[in-house]
């Protein structure tokens, strides 16, 4: 028999479409390497250009930004100033720290 304990411990695995339901600035989760993230707080403390890409991609999966083996954001070498530089869809992203954006749920699972 479970206990009432067990079963609050059960993870919560959230679907793509329940992710799409918070994909604006005001409301902002994504997924990503098999977590969902709410990026709310984020967004609305660094307003401006740098977050743009957090809000043209809230509500969807952005594991493509993602190095999968070591969890690091893709990088490649600048031709012009041969730099390893951030390798981001819409180039410039406002620094994150990941120990403070909440989890909401680690999903572990793909869809």
């Amino acid at each position: 028999m479970a206990t009432e304990g067990a079963a609050k411990a059960r993870p919560r695995y959230y679907t793509p479409a329940e992710v799409a339901m918070h994909a604006s600035p005001d409301d902002c989760w994504v997924s990503f390497l098999g977590s969902v993230y709410d990026l709310t707080k984020l967004v609305k403390s660094n307003e401006g250009p740098l977050v743009q890409p957090i809000i043209k991609c809230a509500g969807t999966d952005i594991s493509n930004w993602f190095e999968k083996e070591m969890k690091e954001i893709r990088t490649h070498v600048d031709p012009i100033t041969n730099l390893e530089r951030p390798h981001m869809p819409m180039f410039l992203l406002t620094q994150v720290n990941t120990e403070r954006v909440p989890v909401i749920k680690n999903t572990h699972r793909k869809y």
